[in-house]
């Protein structure tokens, strides 16, 4: 409180509510002691009219005298004050002179009732209306009036102060005193009033002060919250902008591993392919169809019978001819099998890429009906000679679920992605692997599972497993499972995992909406 009076702002602004408070209660007292002057006026010549006798010569009779008074000595003390107020309200002067006027009034009446003592309270009744204007100044005033008037009609006419002829001459001293008395009660009284006065200003200037102060507080932090707002809505669009990029990145990161998958397993198909289109180079080229052809040239010859009798390893010709039969046979046998072999790894390789070409056709982020366990069927013959090369066995548990409306890209980048990861973990271990395919119908979501019997996670690991950008391959980018639990939560699913720590292997769930692909139409 004291520090705020020692502001400039709040003394400044607590004198002027003081003084324009002030000057409103003089101007309403001055309005008020208008219509009182008037009142008083008229009560005056009621007053006079009906106590004031009339007066007789014979037969005939007079108004009194006091009803003149009233109406003129009345009017004279009632008009200027009046005319004060009306034209110079809230005035120090304008005050003084109602305030002698109200005193003179009580004078008027007193000498109107003939010196009542009931109406000596009329003077302590106008000192009290007086003290409304919290006004110490005026009291001495209209003690002096009082004072004058007891003083002179005292001396001059006692019976219309006192109401008997021979009053004592100090009596006047008396009325003063109780005047006095009542003069200190109430100048106590107005500057009590004055004090609340500035008190109330002072509040006010301190509260005035306050609200500004707030309001600029309030203008500066709105200011600074709408920079903020601004910067923080820049940098949501940066954010949602890095986002859009980083879900980009991630979705050719996950094309990239189906690619990259696709050709790996063609890759393994092609060696399959060199070794066998090699085992064929190497048996033709050491196939025994040459001896064949000398066999023929040799008979060709127009004297074959009798080279064949008189020659001496004439006898070896047809067990040798027997001998390149069976080689033959061998040999075609053979190429047959390592042909057959071709064959079977060619039309891998069409399934493979015809597998590719299914997922890859449609267009990406389009909603459409699939099979579930379908779809886990085509990422494991995708995976299936990397898995075979790997020593890793997978076996699948499925439940009957209904086809869901979901997009087949992202779901088949999530179970290739899992499936990928699953057989390096259980190729890390050295030991046989077993990778096992879970799919089941929980309520609303249908539940896929990727369970393996691997390298595990570790506590530490698992708090970060989704992270973008963390892996703990050597090799290994950090946007797989990143972008997998990002697309999983953008089909309305969840992608979880579950490990009970290292060489304990893992348990990846992927839940998704089980939309019927029927109800949805």
């Amino acid at each position: 409180m004291n520090q705020m009076v020692q502001d400039p702002d709040v003394a400044r602004l607590s004198k002027a509510f003081f003084e324009k408070q002030r000057d409103a209660n003089y101007r309403r007292m001055d309005r008020v002691f208008a219509v009182l002057m008037g009142v008083q006026w008229v009560a005056g010549t009621i007053v006079a009219l009906l106590i004031s006798p009339k007066t007789y010569a014979g037969a005939s009779a007079s108004i009194h005298p006091h009803v003149f008074q009233a109406i003129i000595g009345g009017g004279l003390l009632s008009s200027l004050p009046i005319a004060l107020a009306l034209l110079r309200p809230g005035k120090a002067s304008t005050r003084q002179v109602i305030c002698g006027a109200q005193m003179l009034w009580s004078a008027l009446l007193i000498h109107l009732t003939g010196g009542r003592i009931e109406t000596h309270f009329h003077v302590f009744g106008s000192l009290a209306f007086v003290a409304f204007y919290r006004d110490w100044k005026l009291l001495p005033t209209a003690t002096v009036v009082v004072a004058a008037d007891h003083l002179l009609r005292g001396l001059l006419a006692p019976a219309s102060v006192y109401g008997i002829a021979n009053p004592e001459w100090w009596r006047f001293l008396e009325h003063a005193f109780w005047v006095t008395f009542e003069d200190v009660v109430l100048m106590m009284s107005c500057i009590h009033g004055v004090g609340e006065m500035k008190d109330n200003a002072l509040r006010r200037a301190e509260a005035e002060v306050l609200s500004h102060t707030l309001d600029r507080r309030v203008q500066e932090r709105t200011e600074q919250l709408t920079s903020a707002n601004a910067q923080l809505t820049e940098s949501i669009k940066r954010q949602q902008e890095a986002q859009q990029q980083l879900i980009e990145a991630s979705r050719k990161a996950g094309m990239a591993d189906v690619a990259t998958a696709v050709l790996h397993n063609v890759g393994n198909v092609l060696n399959s392919v060199n070794v066998s289109s090699g085992v064929v180079t190497d048996t033709l080229r050491q196939s025994q169809t040459s001896a064949v052809a000398k066999v023929a040239q040799l008979v060709s010859q127009p004297d074959v019978v009798t080279l064949l009798a008189s020659h001496p390893k004439a006898k070896h010709v047809a067990p040798y001819l027997t001998q390149v039969s069976s080689a033959i046979a061998e040999e075609q046998g053979e190429m047959l099998r390592e042909l057959d072999s071709l064959q079977r790894n060619v039309e891998h390789i069409k399934v493979i890429v015809s597998m590719q070409q299914t997922h890859a056709k449609g267009v990406h982020g389009m909603v459409e009906p699939l099979s579930l366990a379908q779809l886990l069927d085509d990422a494991v013959t995708m995976n299936s000679l990397s898995c075979e090369k790997d020593g890793v066995e997978i076996q699948r548990d499925y439940a009957a679920v209904p086809e869901v409306m979901v997009d087949r890209h992202k779901v088949f980048q999530i179970v290739l992605n899992l499936l990928t990861n699953a057989r390096h973990a259980v190729k890390d271990t050295g030991k046989a692997g077993r990778i096992t395919l879970r799919l089941r119908g929980e309520g609303p979501m249908a539940r896929l599972e990727v369970e393996d019997n691997g390298c595990g996670i570790s506590a530490e690991n698992m708090k970060r497993m989704f992270n973008h950008g963390f892996t703990t391959k050597k090799e290994g980018h950090g946007f797989g499972l990143h972008s997998s639990a990002c697309n999983a939560r953008e089909m309305g699913g969840d992608l979880t995992c579950q490990s009970d720590g290292e060489d304990r292997g893992a348990t990846f769930v992927l839940a998704l909406p089980l939309y019927v692909a029927k109800a949805a139409a």
